[in-house]
């Protein structure tokens, strides 16, 4: 028996260097992050960076009225907006949203026989763009009268 307890002796001495160098509870091999050893598994409860809200924008036109909403929480709230804009500046029941968006830009514009264009892109000068082209479609003297971004904003 003394000799079999020298083994177990020695099998523990030659382990417990391993068992040392094993990861910290709550972490496990290398994910891919870079770190090369142990890494967090991702059971933490740390957060997990920023946290942004959207906002939320909308163009009405029609019957000779025009509205426009921007940086609203939603797109209900932008399209109501935009269209009692565009009933209180002369359309009256005219009025019909054009397009809405979010986290992005529009542009409105309007040429000579009042045809309009309207476009949404991430870049308000790109939106310009497609609405001028989009009016000139249609009529001549087209002129960008509206342009707006409604871009998400950080919470956390």
């Amino acid at each position: 028996m003394n000799a079999w307890m020298r083994r177990l002796v020695v099998a523990i001495a030659l382990v417990s260097p391993v068992a040392h160098a094993q990861c910290r509870m709550g972490s496990g091999p290398d994910h891919g992050d870079g770190v090369p050893y142990c890494s967090d598994d991702g059971a933490s409860t740390a957060t997990s960076g920023p946290k942004w809200a959207m906002r939320w924008g909308a163009i009405a036109y029609g019957g000779g009225g025009f509205g426009a909403a921007k940086e609203m929480n939603t797109q209900a709230k932008a399209k109501k907006a935009a269209l009692a804009a565009c009933r209180d500046s002369g359309g009256g029941k005219a009025c019909r949203v054009a397009l809405s968006y979010t986290n992005q830009c529009a542009a409105y514009a309007i040429g000579q026989d009042y045809s309009v264009g309207v476009a949404r892109s991430p870049i308000a000068e790109e939106a310009e763009s497609i609405a001028l082209a989009t009016c000139a479609e249609s009529t001549t003297n087209c002129r960008v009268t509206y342009s707006a971004c409604s871009l998400p904003v950080r919470v956390r």
